[in-house]
């Protein structure tokens, strides 16, 4: 493992219902009122403006190129919204039931999937019910009240993601709780060794930032020991420096609690060249825009103080494609992304920001985000994580400096660092 862009570009950018059926019933019949599967499909996609990509397709047994379901089925499939029923099968002439579309906006919306249909009634007011099939009446609901954006509130952000390519510096602090997801084998495993085992991965965190476009990027990560043993520090601090020649990182040392600085050079650290990367966002705001529009839905909560409070959630369904897609906007050759994760992984997020109305800068953004492998790694299956995020000192924020003690720093490979699988 050698480049670090590539996980700093998908996280500064910072699944499919599978309902079981008891028998293959055929074509079931469909009434004016009660809508099938493979319309409520062809509707969704229309809404949603997503068509199949060229990618590699395998189909399911029941649908194929001729079917009048064919583009919807494949874009939903390719976006990990749906899967179907047993037997690789889509039945799109059955009737939909509310719980089959609440399976589908859980995973369109970021919303949990066990209780979607309660949380999809208490946040959106729709009047879909456990139990019943699904009407026109009720789908023009979820299009009216979930899955859209309110202009005004798209403004806002499209705003705001312009008025950043004005900014050339900022300070920004976060509080973080984290949490990672094992397969219940690991699970278990953990639960045997013991409370302080299982309790070292959920953890609370700070988070600090720097950033001045002209000299680097200065992080630090403090984060509070899950469990009490009077041998060691009740935190960790974490410092980090990301300048022209390379990462410099201190990490204490257990025995003293002194810091011991490590420097991974420029041509281990970055897919790209520095300032190209730090100016990453400028260079690329009409990808910026289309992940707004593509993937997440957003409403105006009003203003206040001068602030203008944005809800927003959506889930981005592919970090792998995600950076694809950017690589492709900025005519990169190279980036190495399997070095980023073991596998592909699905970025789910829900929250709210607040931007100032008089500059368009966001001041303040408060999200859950749901990170979800799609191929487990030593029983690792994902992360979430809550945050509270205030940016302030736009254009303000002084130069990056590398403190003395770091200048004489052991120079490491990637592969030397702890991020080595």
């Amino acid at each position: 493992m050698k480049k670090i862009a590539a996980m700093i570009t998908a996280f500064l950018v910072v699944l499919a219902p599978l309902i079981p059926a008891s028998a293959d019933s055929g074509d079931v019949y469909q009434t004016d009122d009660v809508l099938g599967r493979g319309e409520f499909f062809n509707q969704i996609t229309e809404q949603l403006d997503v068509e199949p990509n060229d990618e590699p397709f395998f189909w399911p047994a029941d649908i194929d190129e001729t079917s009048p379901y064919a583009d919807s089925v494949k874009a939903l499939m390719q976006r990990g919204v749906l899967e179907g029923y047993p037997g690789n099968k889509i039945q799109p002439e059955r009737p939909l039931f509310d719980i089959e579309a609440a399976a589908i906006l859980a995973r369109l919306l970021h919303v949990d999937e066990d209780t979607a249909v309660a949380d999809l009634v208490d946040t959106f007011g729709l009047s879909i019910e456990d139990g019943t099939f699904t009407t026109q009446t009720e789908v023009d609901e979820i299009f009216t009240k979930a899955l859209v954006s309110d202009e005004s509130a798209l403004e806002w952000v499209n705003r705001s993601t312009e008025a950043s390519i004005d900014v050339a510096s900022f300070n920004a602090s976060a509080d973080m709780t984290m949490e990672m997801k094992f397969d219940d084998e690991t699970m278990q495993m953990m639960e045997e060794l013991g409370e302080e085992a299982a309790a070292m991965f959920s953890m609370d965190a700070t988070f600090d930032m720097s950033v001045d476009l002209d000299t680097g990027i200065h992080q630090v990560i403090t984060v509070q020991m899950p469990f009490e043993d009077p041998e060691l520090p009740a935190e960790m601090t974490i410092e980090q420096y990301l300048v022209e020649d390379g990462i410099y990182m201190s990490i204490p040392l257990s025995e003293s609690g002194e810091k011991e600085w490590m420097k991974i050079p420029a041509d281990e650290a970055y897919t790209m060249p520095f300032d190209e990367m730090l100016t990453m966002q400028a260079d690329s705001l009409e990808f910026y825009e289309q992940l707004n529009n593509e993937f997440f839905f957003y409403k105006d909560l009003g203003e206040e103080d001068g602030l203008r409070n944005i809800a927003f959630r959506g889930v981005i369904p592919s970090i792998t494609e995600l950076l694809e897609a950017l690589q492709m906007q900025m005519g990169e050759e190279e980036l190495s992304l399997e070095m980023m994760m073991p596998g592909d992984a699905s970025v789910g997020m829900s929250g709210q920001m607040w931007i100032e109305e008089s500059s368009a800068a966001v001041t303040r953004q408060v999200a859950d985000m749901t990170i979800s492998m799609d191929e487990e790694s030593m029983g690792f299956s994902g992360m979430d994580i809550f945050f509270d995020m205030t940016m302030t000192d736009y254009n303000e924020a002084g130069p990056i400096e590398l403190p003395e003690a770091a200048e004489n720093a052991e120079e490491l490979s990637f592969e030397d660092t702890m991020m080595v699988e």
